[in-house]
């Protein structure tokens, strides 16, 4: 018989991904869908107002969600205070966005964006009201609720979306859904939150709380910063068309580095900290987790920009073209940036978190110079430099690694590059099949074929060369897989 705490760890553990998984990629495909029936300026100018709202959301929460979850007092009263907080907060920003979002729209020269703003003001009242309770379900480990809230929301949202994207409605069947998703997910959060209204708010106590959201919020501007600032360069000096093919070729990858990363990071966590006292420990549990997150998504960023072609073609139709530099320039990126989210855990570990918002802040420095100088570029070399910019990074967060537990480049080395190598061999095979075919069996069959292509030449190069590291890296994956079994009574 399985162990109780085992038996619940193993249920969080699944309902937990299954709620990430659910809105992520149920929102993808419904983003696919509407990206296929509406033209590409609509969903350029609905990215834009998105990008806006994530960085006032940003503010609205202020990180109090995150500061109920690991505070050691936790009453009512707390509870109550960080909720009221978080509506006054957002309230104020939603006063404020509508009164510049006429701004917004000339400053950004995006016809339309004001009224698309307003709109989604209604979305921000809403989260501002959903932050504290889903805060309080996640510390009482209520994922199984969690998860069906997103599965109902997500759901219904989209279908109600395209039902009105097929009706006509053009870009407001979009904000129609995002409203929709977000009320919905009020709805069932307050239905099955514990919290309990009806006390005295304990103000005395939020002031603690505030201090360590404000460094969640600090880290969360600096990352919106480094990685969506792009969104609005793009939409100021080529116009929404090209901010909605960025988007359609970027979407993909960052909807797998977020589900990667969530994979990865888990299996480095525990061993972390269990090691921290012991370096030589700690560093084999870092080359351990770095060995199997390059192995894991290594293969699959380099094979999102090696079927890149065939992907958008298939996904958006003729449209999708103009996707294809931007989905290969964003998948590269993650390939190189597959183990920064292991680096930023470990030195946490070892006590120095500062040095991950130092490369967050770098990052955001690099972007911000290669974006802001008005270049004579296109679009897509904008892209390739700013990635290749943020890929940079890479070297210095090797440098603190170095200086906090003194690992060898050798070593590091040695566990990154049978992934790497592998990978860059798929990629060649994948460019060699589709020049023999010439999509002579259809985008359709030649994406079928780049497909199996690189999952054979990844596995066959491993199994010839790496059987070992292959072996090793299955066995982490089937331990996850089997969470649990092994406790017996």
């Amino acid at each position: 018989m399985v162990a109780a705490g085992a038996s619940s760890l193993k249920a969080n553990v699944v309902w937990s991904a299954a709620r990430n998984w659910v809105v992520r990629l149920g929102s993808a495909v419904v983003f696919f869908i509407l990206a296929r029936i509406l033209p590409p300026e609509q969903i350029g100018l609905f990215s834009a107002a998105l990008a806006v709202i994530a960085f006032v959301e940003i503010v609205a929460e202020n990180g109090l969600g995150d500061a109920v979850i690991q505070s050691s007092r936790f009453t009512d009263e707390i509870v109550v205070a960080a909720l009221w907080c978080n509506l006054v907060i957002g309230s104020a920003t939603a006063v404020v966005l509508y009164t510049i979002s006429p701004l917004l729209e000339d400053w950004l020269q995006a016809p339309g964006l004001a009224a698309i703003l307003s709109t989604l003001i209604l979305a921000v009242l809403l989260n501002s009201i959903s932050y504290v309770p889903q805060a309080v379900m996640r510390r009482k480990f209520l994922y199984k609720s969690l998860a069906i809230r997103a599965t109902v929301a997500t759901g219904v949202s989209g279908l109600v979306g395209l039902a009105l994207a097929i009706a006509g409605y053009g870009i407001w069947s979009m904000v129609v859904q995002f409203n929709l998703f977000c009320a919905l997910n009020c709805l069932i959060v307050w239905r099955v939150s514990p919290i309990r209204l009806f006390v005295r708010p304990d103000f005395g106590h939020l002031r603690q709380l505030m201090q360590f959201g404000f460094q969640i919020f600090l880290s969360r501007v600096l990352y919106f910063a480094s990685t969506r600032i792009i969104e609005f360069v793009l939409l100021y000096k080529f116009g929404p068309v090209t901010l909605a093919y960025y988007i359609m070729g970027s979407r993909i990858t960052f909807i797998a580095s977020q589900l990667l990363t969530a994979v990865t990071v888990d299996v480095a966590l525990t061993s972390f900290s269990r090691s921290v006292s012991d370096l030589p420990r700690l560093v084999g549990m870092y080359l351990d987790s770095l060995s199997f997150s390059t192995f894991v998504s290594v293969p699959v960023f380099v094979g999102l920009a090696a079927i890149a072609p065939e992907f958008c073609t298939v996904v958006f139709g003729e449209k999708g073209e103009n996707a294809v530099p931007f989905m290969i320039a964003t998948s590269v990126l993650q390939a190189v940036l597959a183990g920064q989210a292991l680096n930023g855990s470990l030195l946490s570990a070892r006590g120095f978190p500062g040095y991950s918002a130092c490369i967050l802040v770098l990052q955001s420095v690099l972007a911000l110079a290669v974006l802001l100088p008005d270049w004579q570029m296109t679009a897509s070399h904008y892209i390739f430099v700013y990635c290749g910019a943020i890929a940079s990074t890479t070297i210095v967060y090797f440098l603190l690694l170095r200086h906090v537990i003194s690992i060898r480049f050798a070593d590091f080395a040695a566990v990154i590059f049978p992934a790497y190598a592998a990978s860059v061999l798929m990629y060649a095979c994948i460019a060699g099949v589709r020049y023999a075919l010439d999509r002579s069996i259809g985008d359709l069959g030649l994406l079928v074929a780049t497909v199996l292509t690189g999952i054979i030449v990844y596995t066959g190069f491993m199994a010839a060369l790496y059987p070992a590291y292959l072996r090793k890296n299955v066995g982490h994956i089937w331990s996850r897989k089997n969470l649990g079994k092994g406790a017996k009574a």
